[in-house]
């Protein structure tokens, strides 16, 4: 809701620096809830060889901006397969 009220007014607001620190605020928020999401998923996961480079390889699809649906169907199917 905030976001769609925000987004006629965004070019301007970007012009005022406490809106810049915000901004940075939230986005740092963000980066700090995705790491503890993250983290708590690999502690779920027996780690051995295969899924290490699974886990490789996915990122380095991701890195290369492959659609993240495409990353997830090839994940299902190489995991049937093993």
């Amino acid at each position: 809701m905030i976001l769609m009220g925000i987004i006629p007014f965004f070019d301007k607001l970007r012009s005022y620096p406490q809106f810049n620190k915000v901004i940075n605020g939230i986005l740092c928020s963000f980066v700090g809830l995705l790491t503890v999401v993250t983290y708590r998923f690999t502690i779920g996961i027996h780690w051995n060889l295969f899924n290490i480079i699974f886990t490789l390889v996915a990122f380095a699809l991701l890195v290369r901006k492959v659609d993240v649906i495409w990353v997830i169907l090839g994940g299902v199917l190489l995991s049937i397969i093993m």
